[in-house]
């Protein structure tokens, strides 16, 4: 179990860089995981050119999908973030990062 205090201070330095970034990061692995297992799933198990890698599921699941869901967990560790200030800092205001 991770030290509240240390993720908060994690995600303190982690928001300074800005939502874009955020998703970025968190989208690049998963389009990165997605292509490329395509590909070998194409390559080995199938006898279909490259064209069937690009395929409405796959465009739907990286363009729309996944940065949807880092934008979820943005949400989510922003929450924990404001609650933990209000918890600690009580008389911080919510533009003040402490």
């Amino acid at each position: 179990m991770q030290d509240p205090d240390l993720e908060i201070s994690k995600w303190r330095q982690q928001r300074k860089q800005g939502l874009f970034r955020f998703i970025v990061s968190n989208c690049l692995p998963a389009f990165l995981g997605v292509i490329t297992t395509n590909i070998v799933i194409t390559l080995l198990f199938t006898d279909s050119s490259f064209n069937a890698l690009f395929d409405t599921k796959l465009l739907i699941t990286v363009i729309i999908v996944t940065p949807l869901l880092s934008i979820t967990h943005w949400w989510w560790r922003e929450r924990k973030y404001r609650l933990h200030n209000e918890k600690y800092n009580p008389h911080t205001t919510k533009n003040n990062d402490g």
